[in-house]
C-alpha cells in the first residue's frame, strides 16, 4: 500500500512539473521559434533574410534549446541559398533555351540520284 501511496505523489509531482514548465514559457524562445517558423516557410532566400532581421539584439540567451532552434533556422537559409546558387560545374545542364518564334525553313531538296555506270537498273521512264 505504501509503494503505490510513493507512485501516486511521484506521479502528481511529475504531472505538476510538466505543467508548470507548459505555464514558464521563455518569450524570447517563443519569438525565436516564431522566427524559425516563417524562416524555413519562405522559399526564396530574401524573404527568409527578411524574417531574420526580426531577430532580437542585445543579450541573448544561449542555452541548448535556443541554440537547436537558430541551428536549424540556419539550415533552412542553407537550403534556400543552395537552391538559388546557379551551377557552375562542367557537367551541369544548361539552362532551357527558348523556343524559335518560327519554325526553321525545311532543307533544300536533295538532287535525284543517278544509279552508278555499269549498274544493271532501268532508267527510269520519264513522261
Amino acid at each position: 500500500m505504501s509503494r503505490a501511496l510513493v507512485n501516486a505523489a511521484a506521479l502528481a509531482a511529475l504531472l505538476a512539473l510538466v505543467g508548470l514548465g507548459g505555464a514558464c514559457r521563455d518569450p524570447r524562445l517563443e519569438e525565436l521559434q516564431a522566427i524559425r517558423h516563417d524562416v524555413c516557410a519562405c522559399k526564396t532566400s530574401a524573404c527568409a533574410e527578411a524574417a531574420m532581421k526580426r531577430m532580437p539584439a542585445g543579450d541573448v540567451r544561449s542555452d541548448h534549446v535556443a541554440q537547436k532552434v537558430a541551428l536549424d533556422m540556419m539550415k533552412c537559409l542553407s537550403e534556400l541559398y543552395d537552391r538559388e546558387r546557379p551551377s557552375t560545374g562542367p557537367d551541369a545542364e544548361a539552362p532551357a533555351a527558348d523556343p524559335p518564334a518560327t519554325p526553321p525553313a525545311a532543307p533544300p531538296a536533295a538532287p535525284a540520284a543517278t544509279p552508278p555506270a555499269g549498274s544493271a537498273a532501268p532508267p527510269a521512264a520519264r513522261p
